[in-house]
């Protein structure tokens, strides 16, 4: 698919160098400008908190340093360290914290400057595969505005997808140079996404996908060689998940519930390539224990896309069909449920790469029909860059972020539990208790529920709402018989509402008719707080057999 024609004329030649000199800056300031509603904007209370504001690693903690964080795999470490084994990504924070400090609006900025740098390696990787003309601007702007993207750069906890991105474009810089292939600092870069996200493992697919676009002839051996950051690196992701017990089981219980469950997950993945307003920072998947038409239309769809893509590459010689389906589906797989059940069944990260078939599929177009491929491809980077910016804004702020996530599921607790806690930090109590009434009455017996339950008890003791604080603690305590804070908040409720004896016997006290104002010493409840249920997330996964890497 290669079309670089150049020009005899002189003056022409130069105009066109000068034009492609001035592009990179111009995509810099491209993304600077829609990513700005983003970067004056302090912590979200999305694991920011816990992982990178509060976390040991990041603070200069004395048993924690560059060293340790790649060679230490105790428990305790690897807790401070988000369960994960991604080195890269914790010794930036911890380079960061040593040089600026934890302050977010720069570490906003540098997830930035990063992404900024991975689409100019990306440029230059399609500029080597695809040719010197327009189509390949429009092909890589394409990618670059994408809104699936915002949520990593825009979250501060998402900076491993974004280091993953930049290794991963590298890779592909020094695979694709034009003077030829620089195996050994494409295996170094292969690596280094590998130490930034365990997932970046699939990326490797891209390196024979431009080689099929470019019509070079595939290098298998070099290709075997590039397998050795596999080897090496994938079983330390594998040691850190086992010893940390990470995961829930497969959805439904087995492989083939899980294949139900995520069909109908693969369409509305194809529905977030093409419509900004489908993405969410969370998203409801209802576990399926049987296939229904949806599901079975996506397996069904996904398989003979894939043949067909076969075909047309083997009988007709074109490849785009090919590169498109192996870009969208296979960086995809890994998230599936199918490998290995992960924790996140859908999120719009996961569409990292799998963004990049619109490329390839444009791409083909282009070289069909080229003035319908302009337009289409014009009309695409209107929508994707209003949606960029749209969605920039929502994750400059907690509470707009979570309202728009609340407001798009039904069944995750998630969302309104961390819109509760973002208002809470707003000091907006009426607020807070809505969010948190509606995770209650989402109904899941979950860790989100159980932190709303006290949180939500706390908020109606604070306006003196004693009676509706007991019904709460009450309903809390049959879901939670084990949560002793809220065993110790119900005996303090009863104890102001005058129900001694009440108390008395919760506390494990004998009944006494003497009344008295004064509770017994009972630790007082913490508030809950999003840190706080993520950190429990991790210490209660110990039972669970299956591995969570991804």
């Amino acid at each position: 698919m290669i079309d670089a024609s150049t020009s005899t004329d002189p003056a022409e030649r130069f105009a066109h160098v000068r034009w492609q000199r001035l592009l990179p800056w111009a995509f810099a300031v491209l993304l600077l400008l829609v990513y700005l509603p983003s970067l004056n904007s302090g912590f979200l209370v999305w694991d920011d908190p816990w992982l990178v504001e509060q976390s040991s690693h990041v603070s200069r903690s004395p048993n924690i340093d560059a060293w340790n964080i790649f060679t230490d795999f105790s428990v305790a470490v690897r807790t401070a360290l988000g369960s994960e084994y991604l080195p890269l990504r914790d010794l930036s924070h911890l380079i960061e914290g040593a040089i600026v400090g934890l302050a977010p609006s720069r570490m906003r900025i540098d997830n930035l400057l990063l992404y900024i740098g991975a689409i100019l390696l990306l440029r230059n990787a399609l500029l080597n595969t695809l040719g010197r003309k327009w189509t390949t601007e429009l092909c890589v702007a394409l990618f670059a505005l994408h809104p699936v993207h915002v949520e990593s750069v825009a979250w501060i906890a998402g900076r491993k997808d974004v280091l993953a991105l930049v290794f991963t474009m590298a890779m592909l810089w020094a695979w694709c140079k034009e003077e030829g292939r620089a195996l050994g600092w494409a295996i170094a870069f292969f690596a280094c996404a590998m130490l930034s996200k365990s997932m970046s493992v699939f990326a490797l697919v891209l390196v024979p996908v431009f080689d099929l676009v470019a019509e070079r002839r595939l290098a298998w051996r070099a290709m075997l060689l590039m397998l050795i950051p596999v080897v090496v690196i994938m079983p330390l992701h594998f040691k850190v998940a086992s010893l940390m017990h990470a995961g829930p089981g497969f959805p439904g219980g087995t492989r083939l519930s899980a294949a139900a469950t995520m069909g109908p997950v693969f369409w509305r993945y194809i529905e977030c390539c093409f419509n900004p307003t489908a993405l969410s920072a969370v998203h409801d998947v209802s576990t399926r224990l049987t296939f229904n038409f949806v599901g079975i239309a996506a397996w069904v769809t996904a398989i003979v896309a894939g043949l067909a893509a076969l075909r047309s590459w083997w009988r007709d010689d074109e490849p785009a069909w090919l590169a498109a389906w192996l870009t969208f589906f296979v960086p995809l797989f890994p998230v599936s449920q199918l490998l290995l059940p992960t924790q996140v069944r859908m999120a719009d990260r996961f569409l990292w790469l799998s963004v990049l078939s619109l490329s390839w599929l444009l791409a083909l177009l282009m070289r069909k029909v080229e003035r319908v491929g302009s337009l289409g491809g014009l009309f695409l980077l209107v929508l994707f860059g209003a949606g960029t910016v749209w969605r920039s804004g929502l994750f400059g702020d907690s509470i707009s972020l979570f309202s728009d996530a609340t407001r798009k599921t039904q069944l995750s607790t998630t969302a309104p539990f961390l819109l509760g806690y973002a208002w809470e930090q707003r000091k907006s109590d009426a607020a807070a208790r809505a969010a948190y009434s509606e995770v209650l009455r989402r109904g899941s017996l979950d860790e989100n529920t159980r932190a709303a339950t006290n949180s939500l008890a706390r908020l109606e003791v604070r306006r003196g709402a004693l009676a509706q604080a007991e019904t709460i603690l009450r309903k809390g305590i049959v879901h939670y018989p084990e949560d002793g804070k809220m065993r110790d908040s119900l005996i303090k409720v009863l104890f102001r509402e005058g129900k001694v004896d009440e108390a008395r016997h919760l506390f494990g006290l004998p009944p006494t008719s003497a009344r008295t104002t004064s509770p017994p010493k009972v630790s007082p409840p913490a508030p809950s707080s999003a840190s706080e249920t993520v950190r429990h997330k991790h210490r209660s996964r110990s039972g669970s057999k299956s591995i969570r890497i991804f």
